[in-house]
């Protein structure tokens, strides 16, 4: 399995689903290596932290599978041995690759997590940028400010 997950190594950067936050989201990172899988998500008061050992997930072939939609978008999908969550869906298109966490809790009512992939942090600063533009610049919570909005 570990060599099945090692394909989407890297740095993925995003926005996860958070109540304590004046836009309802703040910076998530996930950082994949051959063993492990970190997640730090700005919840607005602190940073939440988390590792899984990537041996506790299998690829859920027959639930999500390694299909192409109707755009070429190749999805990838791996979920935590034993149990339905947290599920893992890698998105491939063109433009680079995208991760998107399903954890079957409360937080997914206000959104989903979606996160750049390692060659579209570009766009990841992008997506802040529109952010700050619509809402006030340092509205969201940021791992940089210890899981707190910066607001200026």
């Amino acid at each position: 399995m570990e060599k099945l997950l090692s394909q989407f190594e890297g740095q993925y950067l995003g926005f996860a689903p958070t109540d304590e936050s004046e836009v309802g989201m703040g910076e998530i990172e996930v950082i994949i290596t051959s063993t492990i899988i970190k997640l730090r998500i700005a919840t607005g008061r602190k940073i939440h932290q988390e590792e899984l050992s990537t041996s506790d997930f299998q690829l859920t072939i027959e639930e999500i599978g390694l299909e192409t939609t109707d755009d070429n978008t190749e999805i990838t999908a791996f979920k935590k041995w034993g149990s339905d969550y947290p599920k893992l869906i890698f998105l491939k298109d063109s433009k680079g690759s995208g991760l998107v966490i399903c954890t079957g809790g409360m937080g997914e009512m206000l959104g989903p997590t979606m996160l750049f992939g390692p060659a579209s942090h570009a766009n990841f600063q992008r997506a802040v940028d529109e952010i700050e533009k619509k809402f006030g610049t340092g509205v969201l919570p940021r791992l940089r400010n210890g899981g707190r909005a910066d607001k200026r």
